[in-house]
């Protein structure tokens, strides 16, 4: 890439040209200040070793319709900038050498996302990912990902959602979900339930042929594999162990019944796969 004063190692997903389709004419926008300047950037948080921030993709209309300059490339919307701008050496010692081995925290949860996506799981589509070239670790870093647009984080779903037929499709979903999650290999111990986020789906599954309906159930996505490590290892026990983090997280009160609890637990370790 042209132009670049920041010495930086940038890789694309496909079908992104460069990084100006994503608002941001070079690595410097994304890795320090606001990320791409004029691209309606709100900080969403932030902690001692990351912000996270969400931008709208040029083009993308405002709250009154407006065009924001011309879409260039990648779609319009709105991406997710998760930025390691402090990275500790602890962190950074895991993700050098443990698995997938990354140079920086916003590589590693790159190499997850795409495991995850390759074993069918899925997740928020990465766009983009940055590093910083300093030797074996890089402490500044970022992740573009696009936006779960349509879908709801699982306990707002569960909580906006009262038709039985709708609920159940969802619990399969969810189990189904999780049930590949605890194949994938993939230990990520910072998992809550926010981060699983569930698509509308069909609105009568229970009027429809079987196959139709489970083709229309809610799809289900993973926001965040941060923190996240690769095994290697598919553990019979793997699901239960989700299960428990993600009921643990899912806040008070709980979005789910015992019962509907009990029959996500039946999907995600039934041997239907």
């Amino acid at each position: 890439m042209k132009g670049l004063s920041r010495a930086a190692r940038v890789r694309l997903a496909p079908g992104v040209p460069d990084l100006a389709a994503l608002g941001a004419e070079a690595p410097e926008a994304l890795f320090a200040g606001e990320p791409a300047p004029g691209a309606r950037a709100e900080l969403i948080s932030a902690d001692r070793e990351s912000e996270l921030w969400r931008c709208a993709l040029p083009g993308t209309p405002d709250a009154s319709g407006r065009r924001h300059g011309r879409p260039r490339g990648a779609g319009t919307g709105f991406v997710f900038v998760r930025r390691y701008r402090a990275a500790t050496w602890r962190s950074l010692l895991r993700a050098r050498f443990t698995e997938p081995r990354s140079a920086s925290l916003a590589e590693r949860d790159w190499n997850l996302f795409c495991h995850l996506r390759q074993l069918g799981v899925g997740t928020a589509d990465p766009l983009a990912v940055a590093s910083e070239q300093s030797g074996i670790f890089a402490r500044c870093s970022f992740l573009v990902t696009r936006e779960l647009s349509g879908m709801l984080p699982a306990p707002r779903w569960f909580r906006e959602t009262h038709e039985p037929a709708r609920r159940r499709a969802g619990l399969r979903s969810v189990g189904l979900f999780v049930s590949r999650l605890s194949r994938s290999g993939v230990d990520l111990p910072r998992l809550c339930a926010e981060h699983l986020f569930l698509s509308h789906g069909t609105r009568r599954p229970d009027a429809l042929p079987q196959r139709i309906a489970l083709s229309l159930s809610p799809e289900v996505a993973l926001a965040s594999v941060r923190g996240g490590r690769l095994t290697g290892r598919a553990r019979d026990a793997a699901a239960r162990e989700l299960l428990q983090r993600l009921d643990r997280t899912a806040g008070d009160p709980h979005p789910l019944t015992e019962r509907e609890r009990a029959s996500v637990l039946v999907a995600a370790t039934r041997d239907d796969r």
